[in-house]
């Protein structure tokens, strides 16, 4: 079958059909799509386990506000010696459960109990440590 007889087969059955069955067959098309995804929606929402809000926070809570106790149990590899911990090549300070604190080495850990004695030690702020 060629390219032309097959066109021929199609004008022809397109002409056979007359305006109001074009009109039902997208009906019926723009129905069945619609149907779909609605169920499809459904089924999102139906699986999305609800979000509750317990408390909400106005202003950021400082690291001093929390006990050592908490922090100890925020952090999994390594045992709080301190309250923040600095690093001796980098001469930054984290605290203990930042990235950058949990990656540094044990050997090059300094251990300080507040963060005027690590800024008296000529240690700073870790910039992607938030809550110094």
């Amino acid at each position: 079958m060629s390219i032309n007889e097959l066109s021929r087969k199609i004008k022809g059955v397109a002409k056979a059909l007359d305006s109001r069955d074009h009109f039902a067959m997208i009906l019926i098309l723009l129905v069945g799509m619609s149907c779909f995804f609605c169920g499809m929606l459904y089924e999102r929402e139906r699986v999305r386990k609800d979000i509750i809000i317990t408390s909400s926070v106005t202003e950021p809570i400082s690291a001093d506000e929390y006990p050592v106790v908490e922090k100890a149990q925020t952090v999994a590899s390594s045992t709080i010696k301190g309250s923040y911990v600095g690093s001796k090549s980098s001469h930054k300070f984290h605290l203990p459960w930042c990235s950058g604190a949990q990656r540094m080495s044990e050997v090059n850990k300094v251990w300080f109990t507040s963060k005027e004695e690590a800024l008296a030690a000529g240690y700073s702020p870790a910039a992607n440590c938030p809550g110094i």
